[in-house]
């Protein structure tokens, strides 16, 4: 309730959903999250998963094993998938190991692209994902042709170069809009990139903007 964005100041209202240390073994801390808002079926042939409406998509920054309903270990590299027993109540649910070490380093980002979606000069295809890797500074393009525990196969490509528009700091959080929506007073496009820093960068894009390690920026792309 509230939520307004910039310019002008950001102001709304926070509430608590989804504690990630409730189920693990040892704290650690989310790196990556998207809620999955459509029905989709990600990989091919006996290698698929059918993710629902209401999934929750993660990373985590350590190596843990997560329980609620049932137990999981996961990997820092990995993408998981948490399931709610009671859609919309995050308090209980099952783990899947969805993406096990897709770009062989540590996953620090995640969106999954819901339809296809134009982004510059590249269509990106439902059921493919954003990822970024920690400690880089570049955005990676991850078409998954099998998923599951060391069934994962796939083409990890390079969709943005950083250097090339100005990120003097790596990326610490992604999201991409895939279609045309409404969030407080502010409309988002889709094919933008909603993006965080890891600490603040005075000259972000062709634009310069100033984009401190709190904020959250939208990236335009053109090629």
């Amino acid at each position: 309730p509230g939520l307004t964005l910039e310019p002008g100041g950001t102001t709304g209202s926070l509430s608590a959903i989804f504690d990630i240390d409730a189920f693990a073994s040892g704290d650690t801390d989310l790196r990556g999250l998207h809620f999955v808002s459509r029905d989709l079926t990600l990989g091919s042939g006996l290698d698929t998963f059918e993710l629902q409406t209401g999934d929750v998509l993660g990373a985590i920054a350590d190596n843990r094993t997560l329980t609620s309903t049932n137990s999981l270990a996961v990997a820092n590299q990995d993408v998981f998938v948490f399931r709610p027993d009671t859609l919309g109540d995050y308090s209980s649910g099952t783990f899947h190991l969805l993406l096990d070490d897709p770009l062989g380093a540590q996953v620090q980002g995640i969106s999954l692209v819901e339809t296809d979606t134009v982004v510059g000069d590249v269509t990106l295809e439902a059921g493919t994902f954003l990822l970024a890797e920690d400690g880089q500074k570049d955005l990676y393009h991850y078409a998954a042709s099998g998923v599951g525990e060391t069934t994962t196969s796939g083409t990890a490509t390079l969709l943005i170069n950083g250097a090339d528009i100005n990120f003097g700091k790596n990326i610490h959080g992604v999201a991409l809009v895939s279609e045309d929506m409404a969030i407080g007073d502010t409309t988002l496009s889709a094919g933008q990139i909603l993006l965080t820093l890891n600490d603040d960068d005075p000259d972000v894009g062709g634009n310069l903007v100033l984009a401190d390690r709190h904020d959250v920026f939208a990236l335009d792309v053109t090629a």
